[in-house]
């Protein structure tokens, strides 16, 4: 399948459209799970203490653990719409709704103003908890509730919107009016049920905003040589959901809320895996080890997994891969044996050349960072990418930012409370040749924890 078609209609893959062997994406929205915000802000649709008190207000967070919610088919036999009830999760893990999850119209109401909050129970019919997503031509959706039953005027019809229009701030209510505003929606995943179904390529550029995400290497120039670009990546990339960890509020070992097909989505193309212990490693963050959606633990082969159903949907696109030891039950012969059979059963998936590539060598491929050191017997007979094993050494000795390429590691957005207007970015330096050979020198991007 190719990455990014042209359309026979707004989200519908030219071929799709006319033949019957070609993947197809899902019917309606129904068991996706998804992230709103009003268009063009940064602040999602989030619960007012998560979700966990009957009542509590629907409103915009910047950093939220239930802006994951869910879309359960309503739809009735006499329908011509597709009507959604909406319920939100817990916790980032797409397999656990919150105490009281089920948006709801205030007093199940259909004056004009009233706001969202989450009740407890399963959808009921009432018409406060229905919603219809509209996808416009430019991506985004016009989202509305059933209070108002007849359309008798135009004017009756109660959209999804915000009290505060403009406002791209924390607690900004959600609410219904009856002038709509747009709103982006993200696929995150699929179903809530504890296994590892992800989105595919093909759905996520059928109906969510983002429709370049999968494919935005294809617009850059093949002569660009990756240093020279700013490249979005993870750190300590898959500690969405991990083992023995606190929840998400007082957790020091989550990174990300998404788990890393969907990063791959969502535009990501730079990955830090640590490898533990085991013949097929363990992911890790230090001593916590890292879970799939399915709850099980993730392993170098998902990882690898996840990085080839993508590259071989999306064949413009290129991986960088920072490998390194993440614990001390690695040893660097464990890790050096562990990936080189990797590298054996996976003879054309990477670029291990220490020479810094350009973007048309590494299209479809994944560029192997090393920054674990080679031991044992598997050394020989491969090549191991570029040499990063000094990098922190590197950065002590090289504190002259004129010969350094620049780093951004991004923290967090903003200050909490605060709006949009300044970026958050503190820049990290790193060591940088000048020669044309585009030897060995570090990893250029945006690091995005």
């Amino acid at each position: 399948m190719q990455a990014c078609q042209k359309t026979a209609a707004p989200g519908i893959p030219l071929r799709a459209a006319f033949a019957d062997d070609t993947p197809r994406p899902a019917e309606h929205l129904g068991n996706f799970v998804i992230r709103l915000r009003p268009a063009g802000y940064f602040r999602t649709a989030s619960v007012n203490q998560d979700g966990n008190v009957r009542g509590n207000v629907c409103h915009l967070f910047n950093d939220g653990t239930s802006n994951k919610l869910i879309l359960e088919n309503v739809t009735t036999k006499n329908d011509d719409t597709n009507w959604y009830a909406i319920r939100t999760l817990l916790n980032f893990e797409e397999h656990k709704k919150t105490g009281y999850s089920i948006w709801s119209v205030d007093d199940d109401s259909d004056k004009d103003g009233k706001v969202i909050h989450v009740w407890g129970g399963e959808y009921d019919n009432k018409p406060s908890r229905a919603f219809a997503f509209e996808r416009q031509s430019n991506g985004t959706y016009i989202i509305r509730d059933r209070t108002v039953e007849k359309e008798t005027e135009k004017k009756d019809i109660k959209y999804l919107a915000i009290e505060s229009n403009g406002e791209d701030q924390d607690n900004n209510k959600i609410c219904h009016k009856s002038k709509s505003i747009p709103w982006e929606l993200e696929l995150i995943g699929y179903d809530m049920k504890k296994n590892d179904v992800t989105v595919s390529s093909l759905d996520w550029i059928t109906y969510s905003s983002y429709v370049d995400g999968p494919c935005w290497m294809k617009y850059v120039d093949d002569n660009k040589f990756l240093d020279e670009l700013s490249i979005p990546g993870t750190h300590d990339s898959g500690t969405c959901s991990v083992d023995n960890d606190t929840e998400p509020q007082s957790s020091q070992v989550k990174c990300q809320q998404d788990y890393i097909p969907t990063q791959l989505l969502e535009g990501i193309r730079y990955f830090d895996i640590r490898l533990g212990k085991g013949d097929d490693p363990g992911i890790d963050h230090g001593d916590y080890y890292l879970l799939k959606k399915d709850a099980y633990f993730m392993h170098l082969s998902d990882v690898i997994g996840y990085f080839k159903t993508f590259l071989n949907e999306n064949p413009t696109e290129a991986l960088i891969m920072l490998v390194s030891r993440g614990n001390d039950e690695a040893t660097d012969e464990s890790v050096t044996t562990a990936f080189a059979k990797v590298l054996d059963d996976n003879p054309k998936l990477f670029y291990t050349s220490s020479r810094i590539p350009t973007l048309h060598e590494v299209r479809g491929k994944i560029v192997l960072l090393r920054r674990f050191r080679l031991a044992g017997n598997s050394v020989s007979g491969h090549t191991w990418g570029l040499d990063l094993t000094e990098w922190d050494d590197k950065i002590k000795a090289h504190s002259d930012s004129a010969t350094m390429c620049l780093v951004q590691d991004a923290r967090g957005f903003e200050a909490a409370g605060k709006q949009a207007t300044k970026s958050p970015i503190a820049p990290r330096y790193t060591p940088r040749t000048s020669t044309n050979s585009r030897e060995p020198t570090s990893s250029a991007g945006s690091i995005m924890h």
